[in-house]
């Protein structure tokens, strides 16, 4: 059984950058209709714009744009903007980030990166932080809440005071339009958390999972954009998942982790204010909320404009809720997070 930690960390602020590019869908299934090329497809009858809506709660999804000649809406530089707008709201300087944790799936699958150097170490450069440690971290929908955890036990451990979390995906590139289940849902975002050390412990449950015995562990996958095909052409990387094995594992996962941590905790669905779940899908998180007790106006969303952006959901979702006013100073807010590898996560924290 899990139980409570209390940690003296807290979170200073957040950023965001969502690409321009916004695609309805209505324009999804234009381009599954090209992609599929043929209208006695099955797949095509119960493809419907509301439908998509009603399935899975969203209605719109940002795609950046990495071939436009200005500004190229790349891993790195989307990452770039939204930490300096967190940097800017918490009045620090670039050079007092003492690590870097960069949070996603998407390293390889933009115009000039590569596994090595990190996405963290150009960004790093690009930015200035050259006080800060940088690396990658690859937790898939689970990245924040993983990436969190080291940025917590980094300042715990007295090994930094400040850092930044960064969650991006770019993942528009990795859609195969001939898989209605799987393109629909996808979106593409930038986000920074900026955390330091703090006088209270902000931090009241901490934890981290992967596979069970039941190993699920290939119900979602990206194969890797390096690995050669037989024609010694490198692939493309190409997004899949087993739709109705993710959306009964999701939901039996993170209602056990809201479980496991009121229990672990001693507290009740009332004593938290919020509750922001990976924004895997509006049907499946509206299943999680009735299933544990959760009224609506506490299951924080935002999936319906912005999709699924797999890593970038929770920390997006606690952005655009602080900014509205939403979450408060002071209140309790639970993260859990459900994602590939199997991997999962619960952080209850003091905002």
């Amino acid at each position: 059984m899990p139980r409570a930690h209390h940690k003296k960390v807290r979170i200073t602020s957040t950023g965001i950058y969502l690409p321009d590019t916004v695609y309805t869908n209505e324009q999804i299934i234009e381009r599954i209709k090209k992609a599929i090329n043929d209208p006695e497809d099955p797949q095509l009858r119960e493809l419907d714009a509301d439908k998509i809506t009603a399935n899975t709660g969203i209605t719109t999804r940002h795609y950046a744009d990495m071939t436009r000649k200005e500004n190229p809406e790349t891993a790195v530089n989307m990452s770039c903007i939204a930490l300096k707008r967190a940097l800017k709201r918490a009045g620090w300087n670039v050079l007092e980030l003492d690590f870097i944790i960069f949070a996603t799936v998407s390293v390889g699958n933009n115009p000039g990166d590569h596994l090595i150097p990190s996405a963290a170490c150009h960004l790093q450069q690009k930015i200035g932080a050259y006080n800060s440690m940088a690396y990658d971290l690859k937790a898939a929908c689970s990245g924040w809440v993983y990436a969190m955890s080291q940025a917590i036990a980094n300042i715990e451990a007295g090994l930094a005071a400040k850092g930044a979390v960064i969650c991006t995906e770019t993942q528009e590139r990795g859609l195969d339009y001939s898989d209605p289940a799987s393109c629909v849902l996808m979106g593409d975002v930038a986000t920074a958390t900026l955390v330091e050390k703090s006088d209270h412990p902000d931090v009241l449950f901490l934890h981290l999972e992967a596979n069970s015995k039941r190993q699920l562990k290939g119900i979602l996958r990206l194969n890797d954009a390096n690995v050669y095909n037989d024609k010694n052409s490198l692939t493309r990387p190409v997004f899949r998942l087993n739709g109705t094995a993710v959306y009964k594992e999701g939901i039996r996962t993170m209602s056990r982790l809201v479980q496991d941590t009121l229990q672990a905790t001693g507290l009740s669905i009332d004593d938290v204010d919020h509750f922001i779940f990976h924004q895997a899908n509006g049907s499946m998180l509206q299943r999680v909320a009735k299933m544990t007790g959760i009224p609506a106006e506490k299951n924080l969303m935002n999936i319906q404009k912005i999709g699924n952006t797999t890593s970038g959901t929770i920390p997006s979702v606690l952005h655009m809720f602080l900014e509205d006013g939403t979450i408060q100073r002071d209140q309790k807010v639970l993260f859990i997070s459900f994602g590939g590898g199997l991997t999962a996560g619960a952080l209850l924290m003091k905002i």
